[in-house]
């Protein structure tokens, strides 16, 4: 066969720095992970010299940050890099496996860390806990001996939303009793797999995304049950006056903008 006439492209194979490796998520999404101390992830394309060259220096930085304010980290820990596009600056975070919490080297406020609004320490944590979830959710490949996922925790508190969504007009949690049941099935099926095959990475995505939705729904949720008991006390006249109350004041507020415009013409 001739080739004349064509540019033959020569394979080129990529390497990655010592002590990396490639991951592809269930869903297909690639990342990199370095076996450490502690242990660094990251979705930048390490299969480019420049990213490789910018993610070693930004965990340099972050060593260089630990010394100097004597921070000590755990060999648990994970650290997630997510350089910019123009390789000038980076986001980070910290994974406590042990502890299911995601963390910070500075002392900062939640909502300049793109955190929802809390009201207790313990609610700050419920909110932690649901992004420890989503971080072992979108990396589930490399750590499968280390995630402790607590499933007969998990199933418990999936068998009480059921329970609250079949018994409560007011349950504070986001799934009806037909799809927490179906929750709780796949829980059940996969804690069965596991037993006989052990829990792999395609397991632990499954029941982080179960554990996930719980978190979530456990902080989002935080604070709404005194709201909750203060209105199973009220009569069904004392709610129905209480609706028309803010039936009227909702109705006045939406009037209010026109007639304000209407004044200035």
């Amino acid at each position: 066969m001739s080739t004349a006439g064509l540019a033959i492209t020569p394979f080129r194979p990529q390497y990655l720095p010592p002590g990396w490796s490639a991951y592809t998520h269930p869903e297909g999404q690639r990342y990199f992970a370095r076996d450490s101390c502690p242990r660094v992830v990251t979705e930048a394309d390490l299969y480019s010299r420049e990213v490789q060259d910018c993610v070693a220096h930004w965990i340099k930085a972050f060593e260089w940050h630990c010394t100097e304010r004597l921070i000590p980290i755990s060999d648990d820990a994970e650290l997630f890099l997510e350089p910019d596009a123009e390789l000038q600056s980076c986001r980070y975070y910290l994974v406590d496996y042990p502890n299911r919490v995601v963390f910070w080297l500075e002392e900062d406020a939640p909502d300049a860390l793109d955190l929802p609004a809390t009201v207790t320490a313990t609610h700050l944590r419920l909110v932690l806990e649901a992004h420890n979830w989503t971080h072992v959710e979108y990396f589930s490949m490399h750590r499968c001996q280390d995630v402790d996922l607590s499933l007969d925790k998990l199933k418990t508190i999936l068998l009480h939303a059921r329970v609250d969504q079949l018994t409560s007009a007011t349950s504070t949690f986001p799934y009806g009793a037909k799809e927490c049941s179906e929750f709780l099935e796949v829980v059940k099926t996969a804690q069965g797999v596991s037993g006989h095959h052990g829990m792999g990475p395609f397991l632990i995505d499954v029941q982080s995304v179960c554990w996930t939705v719980t978190s979530w729904r456990r902080s989002l949720a935080y604070g709404i049950l005194s709201v909750r008991i203060f209105a199973s006390r009220l009569n069904p006249t004392s709610s129905r006056m209480l609706q028309s109350i803010i039936d009227s004041r909702s109705t006045t507020a939406s009037n209010t903008p026109a007639c304000r415009e209407t004044s200035r013409s």
